[in-house]
């Protein structure tokens, strides 16, 4: 820190190109010249960004719509896309081959019906 409590990483140098574990500390000496922790930060951009989304759906009923229909096409990459790469790249290993290409179909076909189902709407 330099004198007066005021971090050395400007916004400039956190921003522009530096390697990733660079922009690490700088970023962690930007959440500690704030005064409070990560876990508190994070919550509080999350509820920032969740309140902000909540007030526009309410004051316009399109963009209500939008944000239910990206909400439920990410819910479909969370609950079937993410469990499918999990399963491949990890736990097919445990299954016979038969069984494993079984399952992995069956998430393939749900993943993409979620998808579609989310470009129809």
């Amino acid at each position: 820190r330099a004198p007066g409590g005021v971090s050395r990483c400007s916004r400039g140098e956190f921003v522009g190109r530096r390697s990733a574990t660079a922009r690490t500390r700088c970023f962690r000496r930007l959440i500690g010249s704030l005064g409070c922790d990560e876990r508190f930060l994070h919550g509080a951009i999350v509820a920032v960004v969740l309140l902000g989304c909540a007030l526009v759906a309410i004051w316009c009923e399109a963009v209500a719509d939008v944000i239910g229909l990206l909400g439920s096409f990410f819910g479909t990459l969370i609950c079937l896309w993410w469990p499918l790469r999990v399963y491949w790249s990890v736990l097919r290993r445990l299954h016979s081959r038969s069984l494993a290409w079984m399952i992995g179909t069956v998430l393939t076909v749900a993943t993409a019906m979620g998808a579609f189902a989310f470009l129809t709407q």
